[in-house]
């Protein structure tokens, strides 16, 4: 028998395949950091999810959900397995993609609650942590967000996700920058204005309008940099390329023992800027 909040965490792990305690309790999942172990433990030894460890990096311990776990989830959600995010074999993250990682799943996951307030519906919602392809038939595998531009060059978003606002479907790309390195970001974004040139994404996902990009810096100066040097390079671009910094996107989670204590919510879609500083909704 599986007990209520076992069952939000295998929900919640099916829509954003790892979570943190703080990122679980971010969605309401539990308050308390000792009932983790209380309810986690028995999926783990059920093989229903699996746990890095990443205490020495400073984000605990991050879960994740097993094809058994993935199995029992589906059937209670009355869903095909494909459409959840599991995990087949142990994986092994370094520090750099624990980082990463974990960002850009809070960054989602502020996407998804600023939705449910304002009543928006996600019709879809990739990310670069999946994968599409076969090794046995393909040999190899592409990461879900890989769209091609021009020749064998093309982007990898961290995210690509198309929502049903009041003002009609509006399909992004997210780009979640986790370093300090501006000239790797900024040819990320020139990568990112020849694909809206080309209107790839829009092409791939049968969008009859230009995709806006959003980029997330943990570092604000490296986006002020970057914000620059588009001012100085790159005309008429507008709203179809706008920024944000991680703490602008994040809800703050603390831990007070025993507790999580969170901050005022985030409003996902207000506050983005664009290149010249000007500031507005990303619809």
């Amino acid at each position: 028998m599986i007990a209520p909040k076992q069952v939000l965490i295998l929900e919640a792990l099916a829509r954003y395949k790892y979570l943190s305690r703080s990122q679980m309790a971010r969605l309401g999942i539990e308050k308390y950091n000792s009932n983790y172990s209380k309810y986690c433990n028995p999926l783990l030894e059920a093989n229903l999810i699996g746990v890095l460890n990443a205490v020495p990096y400073g984000l605990g311990h991050i879960y994740y959900l097993r094809l058994k776990g993935a199995k029992i989830i589906a059937e209670h959600l009355k869903t095909d397995l494909e459409e959840l995010h599991y995990v087949n074999s142990t994986p092994t993250l370094s520090p750099q993609t624990l980082f990463h990682r974990t960002y850009a799943i809070d960054s989602q996951i502020e996407c998804y609650d600023s939705c449910q307030r304002d009543q928006i519906d996600v019709l879809f919602y990739y990310r670069e942590i999946e994968a599409v392809g076969s090794l046995k038939k393909d040999g190899m595998l592409k990461r879900k967000t890989r769209v091609p531009i021009k020749g064998k060059r093309y982007i990898e978003p961290d995210g690509i996700f198309m929502l049903d606002t009041p003002k009609g479907k509006k399909l992004y790309c997210l780009e979640f920058e986790h370093k300090d390195y501006t000239k790797k970001s900024y040819e990320k974004v020139e990568r990112h204005v020849e694909a809206l040139n080309m209107k790839s994404p829009s092409e791939i996902y049968g969008h009859d309008k230009a995709h806006r990009t959003l980029f997330i810096y943990k570092n604000p100066a490296t986006m002020e940099a970057v914000m620059k040097k588009m001012r100085e390079n790159i005309q008429g671009i507008g709203k179809w390329f706008l920024f944000k910094t991680y703490d602008e996107v994040a809800t703050e989670v603390r831990f007070e023992n025993p507790t999580f204590l969170m901050g005022e919510p985030k409003l996902f879609f207000d506050g983005w800027r664009d290149c010249t500083g000007e500031t507005g909704k990303i619809f």
